[in-house]
């Protein structure tokens, strides 16, 4: 049990953060795609309307695990179009105490978690649990049986293992 606690599990973090960060992509892409006016002063409708489409785009692909990488470098487009739009100019962490109570109205700390997460998805890959392993490494076994490279050493090793013949 130790053992495999102690293992790192690449993929199933990858499968993880894809699937996390995918789904939270897809609500915020929904919510502003379903919006009939701006919902914020800092951002048109038109603006809004393309950064919906992004995200739900963008976490369809995170979530399935398709073009996991491209979908981050997006994402992380559009997390640094918020942060100098419309996060930049709260307080870093926003709370604000009012007649009610606090409340809570997220800062560019929000967005900063969330290109942390793309920047480890960039590094990690889509995973074993996506599409882009089932697809890209089927294409990329096919291509390494028929025409795998032989190292130097492996072909003087397969000269040296050979019999010799005597005539």
């Amino acid at each position: 049990m130790l053992a495999y606690i102690r293992k790192p599990h690449a993929d199933l973090a990858a499968l993880i953060l894809r699937m996390g960060l995918g789904f939270l992509f897809i609500g915020y892409g929904c919510i502003k795609l379903n919006q009939a006016h701006a919902m914020s002063e800092y951002m048109s409708y038109n603006t809004q309307q393309a950064v919906g489409w992004a995200e739900l785009i963008c976490g369809s692909l995170l979530a399935i695990g398709f073009l996991t990488r491209l979908a981050a470098l997006v994402m992380i487009a559009d997390m640094i179009g918020a942060i100098v739009m419309v996060t930049g100019k709260r307080e870093f962490f926003g709370m604000d105490m009012t007649a009610h109570g606090e409340t809570f109205r997220p800062g560019a700390e929000y967005n900063i978690i969330i290109i942390l997460v793309c920047l480890a998805l960039l590094a990690l890959g889509s995973g074993w649990f996506s599409l882009d392993h089932l697809i890209f490494n089927r294409r990329k076994r096919a291509t390494d049986t028929t025409m795998a490279p032989v190292s130097p050493s492996a072909q003087a090793q397969n000269i040296a293992s050979a019999p010799v013949v005597k005539a």
